[in-house]
């Protein structure tokens, strides 16, 4: 054997220690990283066990606390899905002789001429402007639309006959009272509105967020000497109930416009207006509807009282204002309003 052969031979084994070392490295290093693997699966699925735990026990104690309060309180879930409150319809009257479009023209949509002949045209807008304000003012998520008619579109709505040709005779020879007792009971039967306050009522605050699909009434100040003053009712303002499932109480308006076109002129007076105001009075409050409505007390005197929500002018006894009483809630502060 020469010296290349060996030379040759040594490199070989050489290179074949080599290699068997490399394919051990390997192998060590295949396994360790199989243990990682392993190792890092094991602490995967120990982690979702623990997430999965932790879930349900959550899940568990928001079912439990969500049984507690609504067997507590029924409706205290009802205000995460409240339904929005519908708009409420207002409507309330200019004075007579009033039209805006003749004695209020606008240029540029929003702008009118301010001349001497509009003053009382102008002291109307202003005033329901302002009751507008404030009804809107405490009402909060709840939106209101307050329509003021004037002599133009109560010629309309009596070209229309909407509440029928009885209704246009009885109103065309009626006296003033009379025709704005026509004119509201109408607006209110046809369901053109929900809600009527008169000319000489002027808002301060808004009850609206008090009404809970009730409707709102004013029980009349006794006058003086007088022991049933109480049993009547003032159609100065009323907002009719939203209680749908009571049918008879829906006929309310209705039934009072009934009556004043089949009496016609014989309600002209103030012993006409007293009739109004009694058979308004029966069919909430005798009839047993008191617990769909909020019921106002007047006070009438110059002072103004807590928690008046409306001012009445133009009375023989003085102004009067519409009074929240305290059993209904709410807070109603004079400094709010300024």
């Amino acid at each position: 054997m020469g010296r290349s052969e060996f030379v040759e031979r040594n490199d070989r084994s050489g290179t074949l220690r080599k290699r068997r070392a490399q394919i051990l490295r390997d192998k060590k290093e295949d396994e360790r990283v199989k243990g990682v693997i392993q190792e890092t699966i094991v602490q995967s699925q120990r982690s979702n066990h623990i997430l999965k735990t932790f879930l349900v026990v959550i899940t568990a104690l928001l079912c439990t606390v969500g049984a507690l309060l609504r067997y507590s309180n029924p409706n205290i879930m009802k205000r995460f899905w409240k339904k929005p409150i519908p708009t409420f319809h207002l409507a309330t009257r200019y004075p007579v002789n009033v039209i805006l479009d003749r004695d209020l023209p606008r240029f540029f949509r929003h702008l009118s001429l301010a001349t001497p002949d509009n003053v009382p045209a102008r002291e109307a807008v202003r005033k329901v402007l302002r009751s507008r304000t404030q009804l809107r003012k405490r009402s909060d998520r709840i939106k209101t639309i307050v329509k003021a008619w004037d002599d133009s579109n109560v010629e309309q709505l009596l070209q229309q006959q909407i509440c029928g040709a009885d209704f246009v005779s009885a109103y065309n020879r009626g006296s003033q009272q009379m025709k704005e007792n026509l004119l509201m009971w109408c607006i209110l039967a046809s369901r053109i509105s929900e809600g009527y306050f008169k000319e000489s009522v002027e808002m301060l605050n808004s009850p609206l967020f008090l009404t809970r699909k009730r409707g709102i009434v004013v029980r009349r100040q006794p006058s003086t000497g007088v022991s049933d003053g109480n049993a009547s009712l003032s159609t100065s303002f009323y907002l009719h109930p939203r209680s749908y499932n009571s049918s008879a109480i829906n006929w309310a308006p209705s039934k009072i416009l009934g009556m004043l076109i089949s009496d016609g002129d014989q309600d002209a007076d103030m012993d006409g207006q007293e009739k109004i105001e009694r058979m308004l009075y029966d069919l909430v409050v005798t009839e047993g509807h008191e617990n769909e409505f909020l019921i106002l007390d007047e006070i009438c005197q110059t002072i103004r009282p807590e928690r008046s929500i409306a001012f009445e002018s133009g009375k023989n006894s003085g102004p009067c204002y519409f009074v929240m009483p305290e059993k209904y809630g709410g807070r109603f502060h004079e400094e709010e309003d300024e």
